[in-house]
């Protein structure tokens, strides 16, 4: 389901009804084109998009969300820039209410502190009218993967390696759910069913994934395709770990330029590894 899909899911699901504005197809925030160096057309596709922005908000009374972060970062650039506030390593972990509302979030610095903070480490505090939580999902949390593991799956492999960032924990989702929100599909995990350790790791646990492109070419040690049904990233994930998992020996995935991106044969138990 595409991203924009899924936000308003949500925002449907929370009791917000979307707006969209008008001709949404022909609205772009101009990044394409100042990429390349077309910076008036940038402005004015920019200028477009602000103008059916004002008249899908009712003037900037109703709030606008933007899901992607491309967007987000040129509205820095905007010559209303004044008017928003990023506070970047900022980790929210709590939500504040008041009157039977949501009024804002609390958290710490994690780094780029101001004098919200004060120093690394110290807490913060936003107030505001209107909170959206954008949070992302629960993958930086071993814990919390394994207690959401689809019942209808295989069980959790012993090992579980992590490319998500440990802040995805889920605190703000159980902010959310002790205020009355409710938690949904909190199983629909994008994990992935080959991973290394990182060489050089954040956190532990850091892992790296190794799931090819989706123009590869599986083969087992002896040079025969795995299959017989297509192995296809981001298609069937699910069933490509199942695949994968179900042979003695690790199969290996090749690049269309035939280098070998996955060679997990060390491993005899075919279930012990994951990458989230």
């Amino acid at each position: 389901m595409p991203l924009y899909a899924v936000t308003a899911m949500l925002l449907r699901r929370a009791g917000f009804s979307p707006v969209y504005p008008d001709d949404c197809d022909a609205l772009c925030c101009g990044m394409p084109f100042e990429s390349k160096g077309a910076f008036q057309q940038a402005d004015a596709k920019w200028l477009q998009t602000e103008q059916a922005l004002l008249a899908a908000s009712r003037g900037g009374i109703d709030p606008v969300l933007l899901d992607t972060s491309p967007c987000s970062f040129r509205l820095r650039e905007h010559s209303n820039a004044d008017r928003l506030t990023l506070l970047h390593e900022h980790r929210a972990t709590g939500l504040l209410t008041g009157d039977g509302i949501v009024t804002g979030c609390v958290g710490v610095c994690q780094g780029g502190c101001d004098d919200a903070c004060g120093v690394l480490g110290g807490s913060f505090t936003v107030h505001a009218e209107r909170t959206i939580v954008a949070t992302g999902g629960i993958n930086g949390s071993v814990e919390q993967v394994r207690r959401h593991w689809l019942h209808d799956w295989p069980g959790p492999p012993r090992t579980i390696l992590n490319g998500a960032h440990p802040n995805a924990d889920g605190a703000i989702h159980q902010s959310a759910a002790g205020l009355g929100a409710r938690l949904d599909h909190l199983g629909d995990m994008w994990n992935y069913a080959a991973g290394v350790p990182h060489p050089q790791p954040h956190f532990e646990g850091h892992g790296l994934s190794l799931i090819p492109p989706k123009t590869c070419l599986w083969l087992d040690p002896d040079g025969e395709p795995v299959g017989p049904d297509p192995m296809v990233t981001g298609f069937d994930t699910n069933g490509l770990c199942r695949q994968v998992a179900a042979h003695a020996k690790r199969p290996f995935a090749l690049e269309n330029a035939g280098g070998i991106v996955a060679d997990d044969q060390a491993h005899n138990e075919p279930d012990n590894r994951e990458y989230n």
